[in-house]
């Protein structure tokens, strides 16, 4: 189990997901990883909770696709067959 900080400036969670800072920023304008102002001159942060949530609906997501294309492997070989 990994355990979260509290916040991640837009950098720290560019790098836990292992993407650019430009698409943590479209993920968060896109409205699919929420994201916090601190005050107003601050950069967006975002939350460890918010992170972990993101991360685990990804994982839900790559194993439906992965259900799914074992079904289509299936369903090909069987017509080929």
């Amino acid at each position: 189990m990994v355990i979260f900080e509290p916040l991640y400036t837009v950098t720290d969670t560019a790098k836990v997901l292992h993407i650019s800072r430009q698409m943590v920023y479209n993920l968060i304008h896109a409205g699919k990883l929420p994201a916090i102002k601190i005050y107003d001159d601050s950069d967006l942060s975002v939350t460890g909770e918010d992170l972990e949530a993101y991360i685990n609906s990804r994982r839900s997501k790559s194993k439906i696709s992965t259900e799914l294309k074992d079904v289509d492997r299936e369903i090909l070989n069987q017509a080929y067959a």
